[in-house]
Parts: structure tokens; sequence; C-alpha cells
């Protein structure tokens, strides 16, 4: 900061002066041209040592005051380098802070969209799921008839041979029976007659089934062939 000038006549500091001015006022400058025109300095000596006392401390206060502004003005200054830093660091942040919300959106985006194939493909596995288990369902189903049919088929093919069984032994009992009572009635042996005795116990009970006649008697065994004889040899 530039020192203030000083009046001409009476060393009053002049504020806000101008380049070409050489007075505080009109009064100044009208003594000072007075004095000129009687060939007197400018300067009125009788106000000259009065105000040189309170020139000087006015000088150092203004001295002081302009060392306090130039401290307030670096203090200012760098103010204003550590406003502008913060800006710049807030600028930079705010930088970040897009692209941040930027990549956020986009790896959003990716998850909505890996989550969309995730819910179809869990959709299509459910769906699977679904279609197989009907299936599986109906192969139980057709299990269970297999199994019914299984069971079934073989309790009808262990029940074939009891009673062909039993139809030969019935056959049996009944001839036996025959040959017991018949004209040439022939004893019968322990097992024969037990056979007999059983039959007839039973049929007794209940009549016996029978598959050919109507009348419920069993059909008469087919006898055995008898084979034919050799003719006897000739002796030379």
């Amino acid at each position: 900061m530039s020192r203030s000038l000083r009046c001409a006549a009476c060393a009053t500091p002049i504020p806000d002066p101008r380049p070409t001015q050489r007075f505080c006022n009109k009064r100044c400058r009208d003594r000072a041209n007075w004095r000129r025109s009687r060939g007197l300095p400018e300067q009125d000596p009788a106000t000259k040592d009065q105000d040189l006392p309170s020139i000087t401390k006015l000088d150092r206060q203004i001295a002081g005051k302009d060392r306090t502004i130039a401290r307030l003005r670096a203090g200012r200054q760098v103010d204003r380098d550590r406003a502008r830093a913060a800006e710049v660091a807030a600028a930079a942040a705010d930088r970040r802070a897009e692209r941040a919300i930027e990549s956020m959106g986009r790896d959003q985006h990716a998850i909505s969209r890996r989550n969309a194939d995730l819910a179809d493909a869990l959709r299509q596995v459910r769906q699977e799921a679904k279609t197989q288990s009907e299936h599986v369902d109906q192969l139980r189903e057709v299990l269970t008839r297999f199994r019914v049919d299984a069971e079934q088929r073989e309790q009808a093919e262990r029940q074939v041979p009891i009673q062909t069984i039993r139809r030969q032994w019935e056959a049996l009992a009944a001839r036996l029976a025959r040959q017991a009572s018949g004209k040439t009635a022939l004893p019968l042996a322990g097992l024969d007659q037990e056979v007999v005795t059983t039959w007839q116990r039973l049929r007794q009970q209940t009549p016996a089934p029978s598959s050919s006649s109507a009348d419920g008697k069993a059909p008469a065994p087919a006898r055995p062939t008898r084979p034919t004889a050799r003719p006897k040899r000739k002796n030379r």
C-alpha cells in the first residue's frame, strides 16, 4: 500500500488523493497561493512545528496499519489458496462420486439382469421338476399296476399246479376207491387206504369241483397205454 499524500500547506494526509492533488482542501490551496504571491513558503510555519509530532505518530500508525493490512492480505491470500484447493478437492470428490454412482448403476443393472435370468432359469427348472414329478407319478402308477398284475399272475401260476395236483390226486383216489369196491376188489396198502379215506372224508364235507362234468363227478383218468408185446422168437 502506498503512503497517502500530505497537504503542501498543513501537512495533513490527503485521503484518496489524485495524482496532481497537492492540498487537502480549498482553504489550504488559497492560503498557499496567498503565501506564494508574497514570496513565502507554501507551508505554514506556525502549524509545521505543532503538527510534526502528530505527523510522526500518524506515520508510525500508518506503517503499523500497512503491516497489518499486508499481513491480512497475506492471510487472505492463504485463505483463498486454501479455499481454491478445497474447491478443487471437492470437485475431484464430486467427479469420483459421479463415477462411483455410474459404476454402481451399471453394477445394479447387471445384477438386475442376472437376477432376471436366474428367475427365468428357476421358473424353467420348477416347470421341468413339475413335469418330471408328474411323469414320475405316472411311472409309479404304471409300476404299481405292473406289480399288481405280476402278483396276480404269480398267484395264478402258483394256483395252477395246485389245482392240477388236486385233480390228479382226486382221480387217483377215485381209481383206488373203485379198485377197492369192485367185484374184483384188491386189498389196499396203508398209504393207498389213507388216500381213499381222506378223499371220502373231503367229499362228505364239500363236493369235489369238476371242470368237465356238470354233475360234479371227477372225470375218469385215461388208462396208460400198454406197450405192445414183442413176438416170441422161435427156437432154431
